[in-house]
């Protein structure tokens, strides 16, 4: 039992009763636990990084892996013909080729203006993207109209899909900017590194090379 008499002696005499209290950590040992924490989170943050950017990078492949069926299916109906686009796809500005060629063939609804609001999804948005998709419809280039641009209207997309099979490996989507490259390389590395694309085989994988170079 409490020696209350002790504690009114201790009080009588101006002092405070002394107590024992039962302390978990010293000041020392939590400074440590700390500072273990804080190294711990700092060595898991860029694994945490590097996994996140990995499953968007896969997320925004199977993207391109759909244009690219979706492409390949307008061509076995249509004689093997790439479809016709001459300018960079901006949905509020009405240049929608060449999704508006393959709208039967992809399963979901094309990017769209509403309410002067642009409404689009998967497979067009690439998960790294936060700027141009949201506001054009699409993330990725489609690399043949770089081509057809240059070419005569009635006959450019059947010449640029000669031009294009002498390359199996040329790119046919590709995404607008370098999305999946680490800002601390986008200086030292190439223009074209950070990109994923399809080709024309329907081979997807990340870029290393300029559109026109076989990997």
């Amino acid at each position: 039992m409490p020696n209350f008499t002790d504690a009114s002696r201790a009080c009588a005499r101006g002092g405070v009763p002394q107590t024992r209290l039962a302390v978990g950590f010293t000041l020392l040992e939590l400074l440590l636990c700390i500072t273990v924490v804080a190294i711990l989170v700092a060595i898991a943050t860029p694994s945490l990084g590097a996994v996140t950017r990995a499953a968007r990078s896969t997320k925004c492949l199977s993207s391109l892996r759909s244009l690219g069926q979706g492409t390949q299916m307008y061509r076995d109906a249509h004689g093997g013909t790439l479809p016709f686009a001459d300018r960079r796809y901006t949905v509020p500005w009405g240049w929608t080729a060449p999704l508006d060629a393959l709208g039967d063939y992809l399963d979901v609804p094309l990017p769209r203006v509403e309410g002067g609001k642009v409404i689009t999804s998967q497979p067009f948005l690439c998960p790294m993207d936060h700027e141009v998709g949201p506001i054009h419809g699409l993330s990725y280039a489609y690399v043949p109209a770089a081509l057809m641009q240059y070419l005569p209207r009635r006959t450019a997309a059947a010449q640029a899909t000669i031009i294009m099979e002498f390359a199996p490996k040329s790119v046919l989507f590709w995404d607008l900017d370098r999305w999946h490259a680490d800002r601390r390389d986008r200086v030292a590395l190439g223009e074209q590194v950070g990109r994923n694309m399809v080709r024309l085989d329907l081979s997807v994988g990340p870029s290393s090379r300029s559109p026109g170079q076989a990997r």
